[in-house]
């Protein structure tokens, strides 16, 4: 099964949403300059609202592909 790998999308097309965020509500952002203007070239995770404030110093943002898993099913226990 081939799953198609999340993609860099720059932040001047198209802002990420809700619905693009992790399950801890995250997103990669790429920071090639810090807020001093420093040379920085940062990926990190952040939460997708602070994207859309950030956008003046945030170039591209990617889905994570975080996905909460489901419980495990265990004989014996409640969720069986």
């Amino acid at each position: 099964m081939s799953k198609r790998q999340p993609q860099w999308i720059k932040c001047a097309s198209q802002l990420p949403k809700e619905d693009d965020a992790d399950c801890e509500g995250d997103v990669w952002v790429f920071m090639p300059v810090g807020f001093m203007g420093e040379p920085r070239n940062s990926v990190f995770r952040i939460g997708w609202d602070t994207v859309v404030n950030r956008i003046d110093h945030l170039t591209h943002w990617m889905p994570t592909g975080l996905k909460r898993p489901a419980s495990p099913k265990m004989e014996g226990c409640l969720n069986e």
